[in-house]
């Protein structure tokens, strides 16, 4: 059974995890998640990693404070990253000591580097999209087990909201593709949607018709 203050945030982080995925612009929905954990626990800092699934590099893209945050980025092969792949759950400093010795120093490391306390993935699947650090709690407490449930919970939304900006980014990226090849061709150009009216209209065809696109389009 939760203290009422307990009972506070974990309503807060319920709330939060549903407004995930209402957030469809990357740079937005990692801000948000940053923001939300940070204010909800009360770290003294918070770095949010995400993968470049162009170069297998976790880099920093959010963190809070915003000035003077670490800049350092994790490759794939990295022990920490490793440890979080293969864990599949958050990381505690205190969970280190169970770690194997080659890979423990290494991590011990990173998080005296990076100042914080713990750290948990973001798993889509198989894959791991990011990570998140927090420092310790400026209130002196230690993060406890609901702590770990509410960041479980936060996290599994976080992840599927990320996925999904990210799928919609590209399909946002092919369509802006697509719209200036439109643009660009020489001929007129008009389509119909499966109802019949004007999906695409453009430049030369506004040329040829007399007819603006931003009043065609739809009808």
């Amino acid at each position: 059974m939760f203290y009422p203050e307990r009972e506070s945030y974990y309503r807060e982080f319920r709330k939060h995890t549903r407004e995930l995925g209402t957030i469809l612009e990357i740079e937005v929905l990692l801000n948000f998640i940053i923001e939300k954990v940070v204010k909800t626990l009360g770290p003294s800092l918070g770095y949010l990693y995400v993968l470049n699934e162009n170069s297998g590099v976790y880099g920093c893209k959010v963190a809070l404070p915003k000035k003077g945050h670490l800049q350092k980025n994790f490759d794939s092969e990295n022990a920490l990253v490793s440890a979080l792949r293969e864990r599949k759950s958050v990381l505690l400093e205190e969970d280190l000591a169970l770690l194997p010795s080659r890979v423990r120093d290494e991590i011990q490391d990173i998080f005296n580097e990076l100042r914080v306390e713990l750290v948990f993935p973001l798993l889509f699947g198989d894959r791991m999209l990011g990570f998140l650090c927090l420092g310790g709690k400026l209130s002196g407490d230690i993060y406890t087990n609901i702590d770990v449930q509410l960041l479980s919970l936060f996290s599994d939304g976080a992840s599927i909201a990320l996925e999904n900006a990210k799928l919609f980014q590209q399909v946002k990226n092919m369509k802006d593709y697509n719209e200036g090849i439109l643009q660009g061709m020489r001929s007129g150009v008009i389509s119909l949607d499966g109802n019949g009216r004007i999906s695409a209209f453009n430049l030369q065809a506004e040329r040829i018709t007399g007819l603006s696109r931003e009043h065609i389009i739809g009808k």
